[in-house]
């Protein structure tokens, strides 16, 4: 079985001492769509790609959320 994760967009995360739960709470998404997104099973709207990069201030906002094979 292939799992699609975006490894860097947690590492970001993890990095920045932030939960999944403080990231959904400034991104204003519920912490099960935003662990979803981190999981690769749901997919950023374009509208959240572009709040993400507003609220962290990120310029690699797309490659974080690639998805990558375990």
């Amino acid at each position: 079985m292939n799992i699609v994760r975006r490894k860097k967009l947690k590492m970001w995360r993890v990095s920045h001492d932030f939960t999944q739960r403080d990231v959904a709470k400034i991104l204003d998404i519920a912490t099960s769509h935003y662990s979803l997104i981190e999981q690769g099973i749901n997919n950023p709207s374009y509208e959240l790609l572009i709040r993400f990069e507003k609220k962290f201030k990120t310029e690699n906002t797309l490659d974080l959320f690639e998805k990558e094979k375990d």
